[in-house]
């Protein structure tokens, strides 16, 4: 939830965006977390505070923060690796 909080906060305060979209959808071997928006400024993982943040929050979780700066509404990207649970374990539990 903390990285969504720092995704959003990127986009309302520092790229000044009115409208801001937010997916979470299955994707193989895990969950996709995507924000996009219509700020002014495109993404700029290495510098803004909160993406650097948000990036390593990402990987020490074990995930992957991606940021797309083409087009008309940049995109966000958090992909969080879910392992997969043997039936015999889920079983067991």
């Amino acid at each position: 939830m903390r990285i969504l909080h720092d995704a959003l906060a990127d986009a309302i305060r520092a790229r000044k965006a009115t409208e801001v979209a937010v997916h979470l959808s299955p994707a193989p071997g895990g969950l996709e977390l995507r924000v996009e928006d219509n700020g002014h400024e495109l993404y700029s993982a290495c510098v803004r505070s909160e993406l650097r943040i948000a990036r390593y929050r990402a990987e020490f979780l074990g995930g992957d923060l991606t940021v797309d700066g083409s087009g008309d509404r940049p995109t966000l990207r958090l992909f969080y690796p879910i392992p997969r649970i043997s039936r015999k374990n889920a079983q067991a539990a």
